[in-house]
């Protein structure tokens, strides 16, 4: 998630939250530390700050909501987020999605990866998921749509009608969905 804080005073914040640091120390940090170099003037020092938070991204953005809660109207302003962008547990994306939409400014956007999944989301077969469908769970597991499909294809239509939001979703990569908070 990135927070670039209103009060230019403040320097810009990414946060990552991961469940595993490894991710970020061994690919991840590498990469941060030459964008700063890159990115800074010659000579001047970065105000860029990094912070990871080890542990359940869930609560940890369930605290931070809850903290902006409690604040004034001119700090949450200064604390509202620029970006969230979300690359996670599938089966939670939604989850992730409710509460980036509450740490969020206006403007601001979420970017969720693998939302197209392997071409699985765009052939979703729903009638899979029906209570009428004669499969065992144990069938369905091995069809190729699992419940992080089945996941997914139902965050892209709850985003999609989702009247806070304007979205987009990008055929890049695995699918990225873009969702500007109105």
């Amino acid at each position: 998630m990135t927070n670039r804080l209103l009060d230019r005073a403040h320097p810009e914040l990414v946060i990552t939250l991961d469940i595993d640091s490894s991710s970020l120390q061994d690919v991840g940090l590498p990469f941060w530390n030459q964008a700063i170099d890159d990115l800074k003037p010659q000579g001047s020092e970065s105000s860029s700050i990094l912070y990871f938070k080890k542990g359940s991204a869930i609560e940890s953005m369930e605290a931070m909501v809850s903290a902006l809660s409690l604040a004034d109207e001119t700090t949450k302003q200064q604390m509202s987020f620029d970006m969230v962008f979300i690359d996670a547990d599938k089966n939670n994306y939604k989850n992730y999605y409710e509460l980036a939409l509450q740490l969020l400014r206006p403007g601001g956007v979420i970017a969720m990866d693998n939302m197209l999944w392997k071409g699985r989301v765009v052939h979703f077969d729903s009638s899979l998921w029906s209570a009428d469908n004669p499969m065992t769970p144990e069938e369905r597991a091995n069809y190729a749509d699992d419940n992080r499909t089945k996941s997914l294809h139902e965050l892209n239509e709850f985003v999609h009608n989702d009247p806070r939001v304007s979205m987009c979703l990008l055929p890049l990569g695995d699918g990225i969905l873009l969702a500007t908070k109105l």
